[in-house]
């Protein structure tokens, strides 16, 4: 699995918008980074939606977080689990700016809301 970081690329524009731009320091557990094998997957999937993939990603980090759980050991207190928390709510974040939404497994962006203004636009909602 291979990890590079380019800006002017959909996959670098990917990790920049996650922030899993730092090898070796990513988001998942470990400091591990996303592959750009599974970054281009993803962008395949949304119809090359960088936005849309960025809000995938972090989702995915969120799910694999989700598996640890918060450790005391001694003076020494690791909140692990709010990790998960943290990456869905950019993930949630994200959605709301960007206008991502999921259409079955596939998540895209709407980028305009149509507005109708025909004097039977309170029927239409």
């Amino acid at each position: 699995m291979t990890y590079t970081y380019k800006l002017s690329t959909n996959a670098g524009y990917v990790r920049f918008l996650s922030q899993d731009n730092v090898e070796e320091q990513g988001i998942l557990p470990g400091g591990s980074n996303f592959s750009d094998e599974e970054i281009s997957a993803i962008l395949t999937e949304v119809d090359n939606s960088r936005e849309a993939a960025a809000v995938v990603l972090l989702e995915l980090a969120s799910r694999r977080w989700s598996t640890y759980v918060d450790t005391d050991m001694g003076p020494l207190k690791e909140k692990l689990s709010q990790a998960s928390v943290r990456l869905m709510a950019q993930a949630a974040k994200m959605r709301e700016t960007y206008g991502v939404v999921t259409q079955g497994d596939v998540a895209m962006v709407v980028a305009a809301k149509l507005m109708r203004d025909d004097g039977y636009a309170a029927e239409a909602v």
